[in-house]
């Protein structure tokens, strides 16, 4: 089965999309946790903070990402009902959780600049060769 440049142009704006939605949820959602950590100092099982404590934005999907096996949960642990970031995770913690926060307009800045451009190569750009005499 051979994939067309169509189907192949959609895949490529659909992963885009995808990553972009996934780039706002781990800055602003766990961002957000990991940020309230280095504030409170939690680096250390004794500085560790609860959720209670923290009362974060977005419980269900910080708790989802706090599962066993996720790279969340290897950033963050987890000593008696309480978080911490330890050490030798300061460093990957800021850099992919605390860096520039995306916000919602610019997600959909970026869905929408995908979705048309999607369009344009999809049905535009094939009008435009078919006019000009190019078999694409």
């Amino acid at each position: 089965m051979l994939i067309t440049i169509q189907q192949l142009l959609w895949s490529i704006i659909i992963g885009t999309a995808i990553a972009a939605v996934y780039t706002f949820y781990t800055k602003r959602v766990l961002g957000s946790f990991v940020r309230q950590l280095f504030e409170k100092d939690a680096f250390d099982p004794e500085s560790a903070v609860s959720l209670e404590q923290l009362k974060p934005k977005g419980l269900a999907f910080i708790k989802y990402s706090l599962r066993s096996g996720t790279s969340f949960s290897e950033t963050v642990l987890c000593a008696d009902g309480k978080y911490y970031i330890p050490e030798n995770q300061l460093d990957k913690a800021e850099h992919k959780y605390c860096g520039e926060n995306i916000t919602v307009l610019v997600v959909m800045i970026i869905l929408v600049l995908l979705f048309v451009t999607a369009l344009v190569c999809s049905y535009i750009f094939p009008g435009l060769l078919s006019l000009l005499g190019i078999s694409a």
